[in-house]
């Protein structure tokens, strides 16, 4: 309405649980609240990518999301980023790595770095796991 002036917040309205278990030290309480918060994030994420036009699998998205925070311009330039990244993607299939999927996921979770694509490849941390052929 034109001319409404904005209303104070009312001292009597109850926190939430969420926000009341925070206050008296209950973390436990939050922590799943917060992880399912994350994922929802994560899955409206993916989401807005899909209906962008990204055909990339959702394991790929998901991790592109993460890296971002879930902020959709910087998830764009990291999936962008793929296409000039032929080059090492056909470098880590050189090394033995031979699961596309696998070798993009590392590649965006370490924001092209070849060496820490490989570390994580070998080692299978976070979500690039199984390299095929990897030997250290």
């Amino acid at each position: 309405a034109a001319g409404a002036q904005p209303q104070p917040l009312a001292l009597s309205a109850a926190p939430s649980l969420e926000s009341a278990a925070a206050s008296v030290g209950a973390p436990a309480a939050t922590a799943g609240a917060a992880a399912s918060a994350s994922e929802d994030a994560s899955a409206r994420a993916v989401a807005t990518l899909r209906s962008m036009g990204f055909t990339q699998d959702n394991a790929l998205l998901a991790t592109v999301a993460a890296n971002n925070d879930n902020e959709i311009g910087a998830c764009v330039n990291d999936l962008s980023a793929l296409a000039d990244w032929d080059t090492l993607l056909n470098d880590l299939e050189a090394m033995g790595f031979d699961d596309a999927g696998r070798n993009r996921t590392a590649l965006v979770k370490n924001r092209g770095d070849v060496r820490a694509a490989v570390r994580d490849l070998v080692k299978g941390n976070g979500s690039v796991q199984g390299a095929v052929g990897a030997s250290v």
